[in-house]
Order: C-alpha cells, then structure tokens, then sequence
C-alpha cells in the first residue's frame, strides 16, 4: 500500500521537496482549493525538447516529477496560478503515475481576448480589458504586458467568436490580419486595414501573441500515466505535450475559458492534448476542449528526411520542421522503422534501428540491423513505427476552437465514439504527411461510431478540412496503386449538416460508410457546388444504408480518379 504525504503549505517549492525526497510508492496529498503561485523567475532552468514547439536551450520548470514509480499526486483542487513564460508541471523518466483534481492557470494569459465595438471594411474598432490584458501601442503597433518583456501581437492567426453562441465565425479562418492600430481610450484599440468579413458587434476576437515556448504539462519518456479531472485556462503553449510515453490515460480533462475571471472565449494557446512518439495505448473519454487556438487533439508521429546515405545500414537524417528537432529519444535499438518515398507517401521497405546518434539539434546518424531497400534515395523519408499507439475516444465534447476537432495519424487501432463536434473546421481529420508538418503516418485501422456533427462543423477552412471527416494526407504524387491509408469505418454516425461535405476520402482502401444520417439543417452556407460524400484516388469504397432527411441541393456522391467498379453500394 502507498503511503500519504500531506502537503499544508500552497508552495510548489514544497512539493517539489517531498517529490524530490519520495521517489516510490507514495500518495501526495495537497491542501484542498488553495492557489500555488509560481513566477517564471523562480523556475528552474531545464534542457528539454519539446515536440511542436519553439526551439529554446531551456525550459523554464516549475513542479518536476523525475524518476519516480507508483506515484498519485492529488491537488485536492488547488489551482497552480502562473506568471510569465513557464511550465507548470512536467513528468519524465517515470511510470505507474496518477495526477488528478488540478487546475492550471495564468495570472495575465499569454492570449488576449476583446470584443469588437464596431468594424468597416477599413477599420475596426476593439475594447481589451486592460486589467484582465495589460497592453499599449507603440508606433502604431499592440503589444501586451505582464508577463515578461512586452509582447508583439501577430500579424494573423486570430479568431473571431459569435457573441451569442461563442462558436467560432463562419469562414473567419485566420484571414483575420492586424497590423497598424491607434488607441482611442484606455480600453478600445482602432485598427486599420483591409477586413474582407465584417462582424457582429460584440463578437469575441482572440488576439495571439508570444511564443509556443513550454507546455503546460509535459510528460517524456514514462509509462502508464493518468491524468483525472484536470481543468486548463491557460497555457504558454501546447496544453497537455506527451511524447516518447507508454500508456495514456485522459479522464475528465477540460479546457475552458475561466469566466470568473472575466474571460469569454480565450483559453489555451495551442492544442489542448498533443500526444507525439507515443506506444501502447491512449486514452481519452469524458473531456471538454472550447476556445482552443488549436486542435483539441492531435495524435501522430514523426517522420525524419534521409539526408545521406553512408551504406546499405546507415543513414544521416533530418528533423526537418524548425518546432520539431533535437529529439534523443527518437530511435532505440531493435525499433521498427518504416521507408517512405516521400512523393507517393507509401512504404518501401521495414528495417530495425541497432544504433542511433544526436548529431546536432536538426541531423542524427541511425544504423539498422538489416540492409535498407535497394530502391532507397536521399529526400525519402523515416517512421518509426514502434512509437505508435492505439487510440480511444469516447464521451467528449469538441466545442469550438480555431481549427480542427482531432487530428489522428497511427497504423495502431483506432476507436473514435460518442463524442459530440461542434468543431469550426473539420471534426475528424486524418492526414500524414512528409513534405511540410512531417507528421506521421498511414492509419490502418480506424472506426469512427455513433457521433454527433452538429451545423457548426466546417464553418471555417483550415488546411486539410475538406469534409466534415476529412481524409486528407498530404501526398505530392498520388499513386492509385498504393494507398497511403486503409480499413477506414464510418457507421451510425448522424451529421447535421446546411449541405457542406460531410465526409472527403483521398487515397484510402478499403473504406466503408454505412448506416449514417445526414440532416439537413439552416444557419451556414450550403456548398452547393460539392457532394455530401466525396472520394479521390481511392480503392475498395462500400456505401450501405447512408441516408439523407431533408431536401439537399447537393448531390449524394462524387468521385474522381476512381473505377466504378471499386465502389459497391448496398440499399
């Protein structure tokens, strides 16, 4: 049986003593609903790389988890309330592991929110509470304060919110740009420039600024980790960045706005779980993700560019995006790796890794037990297949967020079920891809079950939503004959949908879409010039039972570069 230590004081310092000083089989237990403050200028400098994320040498930490087995740690509902570029909490080298009844915060967010008072197609005019977001303009542009230096705010990226229903603005995208601006009263911005789309009054416009430099909680290299009844308001960047882990667990884990404080919409930086180079199994069931400046879920891996070829075993490879480098853990020996031909995105071969070397933060040196396939070439790329995991989701509400619902790439099993998308752009997208994000890899085994789109889907583009289910990976040389993803189930799914594509496969196999109901319904633009169901280079489609209530002006089905002897309908 573990032991209970009992936390009395609202100090992280504290806690990370007992921690530091208890490394097995211990229960700590804080004081009940106090609030632990914690300035960046306190933390502790640390080198971690962090996937999706700004490159810096450090990383500033706050409570650290290091090397540590049978562990519950129970907030008891304090909240960990932030100041300046910092990580809350990070887990590392760790297993059997239970955090739970936490509350993350910031003091000032490293977002800001206004709302607009009135807008032109040449002006718009904006009130930021400046208690709640301290800012000042200084030749002609907006920077935000209190956490540090003074913030830029950027260019483009922001989303605007309707100020009733607080979903995202229909085709807001991020076309939204904000550059010049002059103050008119201690709490109202003008800003000038060329505004495509005019808002309601009132609409709730997320303004983005800083760096995506920490997360608020990172979790490397454990085993069997829980997360339970968390609740998120803010976050310098990524929420929850898991990577290189084994096991997953997300229970009643909430990201929201955190409206005592007067906030409407604005909560965390970026994506809310982002779960990288993972095994085993991930779980997420009874979640809440709204007001997101990212997807609420992404779960993928990680390809790397062959940059030399030394010989038949040995390769020289490349990290290739600038937020994703540096990573020793990326290869272990006996790993199964995957040869992609980066062009037509399918596998040319499997070899395992008997050795691997960090040369520098963007190259490494990797050597297989077998010899590479002899069609290899430099600019083809690497997978690792090891660190894939199953993926299950169940019970969860995907309210909206500036871009996607989840974005799911793993050849492992995946369950996506009971859920309910009110997402702006596409609810579910699976992509892959190794040419930009490098992102990996091709699903396999994917069942998508009694969900609920509701109208708000796809309200707004973002890359790769086609359809409500996007099946989009991003392939330069499409090749009919290999198909990047496969065994793709949509079934007693019911989209409500104004007549946008509910479902877009592109280079999928063995696709079924049966028994799901399309609901036509009012209050987005209908895409009149596009099908309810659209596939592209695809093989082995099934159609069984899909109907349609209500009068579509779309059409039911189109296809392109597809025999129509691979489509089998069934009434």
């Amino acid at each position: 049986m573990p032991n209970c230590f009992q936390i009395h004081t609202a100090s992280y310092q504290e806690l990370n003593h007992a921690l530091e000083t208890h490394k097995k089989d211990m229960d700590f237990l804080l004081q009940p609903n106090s609030v632990i403050p914690i300035s960046a200028d306190d933390c502790k400098p640390m080198t971690l790389v962090l996937s999706n994320t700004d490159y810096t040498d450090k990383k500033k930490t706050a409570i650290l988890l290091d090397n540590m087995e049978n562990i519950t740690l129970d907030f008891s509902g304090s909240m960990l309330e932030c100041e300046g570029q910092l990580q809350p909490l990070t887990l590392l080298n760790s297993r059997n592991i239970t955090v739970k009844n936490l509350v993350i915060d910031w003091k000032i967010p490293l977002s800001a929110e206004g709302t607009i008072v009135q807008m032109s197609e040449t002006q718009m005019d904006v009130r930021i509470d400046p208690a709640l977001f301290p800012f000042k303009v200084r030749e002609k542009r907006l920077y935000f304060l209190g956490n540090g230096k003074p913030a830029l705010l950027w260019t483009g990226s922001h989303t605007v919110f309707h100020p009733d229903t607080k979903a995202v603005c229909m085709k807001t995208g991020d076309e939204l740009r904000l550059e010049e601006c002059a103050v008119l009263s201690e709490d109202t911005v003008r800003f000038t420039g060329r505004f495509p789309t005019i808002y309601l009054a009132g609409s709730v416009v997320v303004l983005r600024h800083s760096e995506r430099m920490h997360a608020g909680i990172f979790v490397e290299n454990c085993e069997n980790v829980t997360f339970e009844n968390i609740t998120v308001y803010a976050t310098g960047g990524l929420g929850i960045l898991c990577q290189f882990n084994r096991n997953l667990n997300f229970r009643k884990v909430s990201f929201r706005a955190n409206t005592k404080k007067g906030r409407l919409v604005v909560n965390g930086h970026d994506d809310g779980l982002h779960l990288t180079n993972n095994s085993g199994t991930i779980t997420v069931e009874n979640c809440y993700f709204h007001g997101l400046m990212d997807d609420p879920i992404n779960v993928h891996g990680l390809c790397a560019r062959i940059e030399r070829i030394i010989d038949r075993r040995t390769v020289i490879g490349r990290y290739v995006h600038p937020q994703s480098v540096g990573f020793r853990l990326y290869a272990r020996q006996a790993d199964l790796f995957s040869v992609i031909r980066s062009t037509t995105m399918h596998s040319i071969g499997q070899v395992h890794a008997a050795s691997f070397q960090l040369l520098n933060r963007e190259t490494f040196r990797l050597q297989f037990s077998e010899d590479l396939p002899e069609e290899i070439k430099e600019g083809d790329a690497l997978e690792n297949l090891t660190n894939t995991a199953s993926f299950l989701c169940r019970n969860n509400f995907f309210g909206s967020c500036r871009a996607r619902g989840i974005l799911v790439s793993t050849p492992k099993p995946v369950l996506v079920e009971d859920n309910l998308f009110q997402t702006a752009g596409s609810a579910i997208l699976i992509a892959g891809d190794a040419n930009y994000w490098y992102e990996s890899g091709a699903c396999h085994d994917v069942t998508i079950r009694r969900n609920s789109f509701a109208a708000e889907c796809l309200a707004t583009p973002y890359a790769g939503c086609k359809a409500v289910v996007s099946i989009c990976p991003e392939i330069p040389e499409p090749d009919a004959d290999h198909p990047f993803h496969q065994n793709i189930l949509l079934e007693n799914n019911t989209f409500f949908s104004p007549g946008i594509p509910v479902v877009y496969a592109f280079c999928t196999e063995n696709l079924k879409l049966r028994h799901n109901r399309i609901i036509r319904c009012k209050g987005y633009v209908c895409a009149e010039d596009r099908a309810l169901m659209e596939l592209d280079t695809c093989k082995r489609i099934t159609l069984e039972d899909n109907q349609t209530i209500g009068e579509f002006p779309n059409k039911f089905l189109a296809f392109t570069h597809i025999q129509p002897d691979e489509i089998i309908e069934w009434e």
